[in-house]
């Protein structure tokens, strides 16, 4: 289990964008997972990066508050009604977040929890009445104004996940685990 794929989950089930203050305590929760794994399995971490991760997890999480008020900021000054500003946060973006994440991702468990998301979130954004009232050039325009957004997130565990990340490092390397080792620490919450 990733930390992305506990966020992908939690935002499937709970239909709405995380707060910093989630993210933050998701990211503790999983940090204490991740310390209980190492100390457990006596993993080494000579670069100390769990706890630099633990270190940075507010400025990781804060990512998340401070992408919405951007876009909170750009729908305000667009001058747009209040329901396609609702629309637009509520149904758009999350369907084009969630297309983005589905072709970025290697991993076939979490294209298979985007593809998921994704096809949630479009079949919602395409029974919203707005998505039906929008004229086609608008809507075409605030697809690609919502689509350049997306591509602005910077999902907060990828320092975390990403190529050179932490978890990928341990993935990859394996780091002398035996399968049995690898598999307990999915059991963790």
């Amino acid at each position: 289990m990733t930390l992305a794929s506990v966020y992908t989950r939690k935002a499937i089930d709970q239909c709405t964008p995380q707060t910093t203050s989630q993210v933050e305590t998701e990211l503790r929760q999983q940090i204490q997972v991740l310390q209980t794994v190492q100390k457990t399995h006596k993993l080494r971490d000579p670069r100390n990066s769990i706890q630099k991760l633990k270190n940075q997890t507010q400025q990781l999480a804060a990512v998340v508050d401070i992408w919405w008020s951007w876009v909170d900021s750009c729908l305000e000054s667009s001058g747009c009604d209040a329901d396609v500003r609702l629309w637009v946060k509520q149904q758009l973006l999350p369907a084009l977040y969630w297309q983005q994440q589905e072709k970025r991702t290697k991993n076939p468990d979490l294209r298979r929890d985007y593809q998921i998301a994704c096809q949630q979130a479009f079949s919602s954004l395409n029974r919203h009445p707005v998505t039906a009232y929008l004229a086609h050039q608008s809507f075409q325009s605030w697809l690609h104004w919502a689509s350049w957004m997306v591509s602005k997130f910077q999902r907060c565990s990828s320092s975390v996940e990403g190529r050179n990340g932490y978890l990928s490092q341990v993935y990859h390397n394996r780091r002398g685990l035996s399968a049995g080792a690898t598999e307990s620490h999915d059991d963790h919450p």
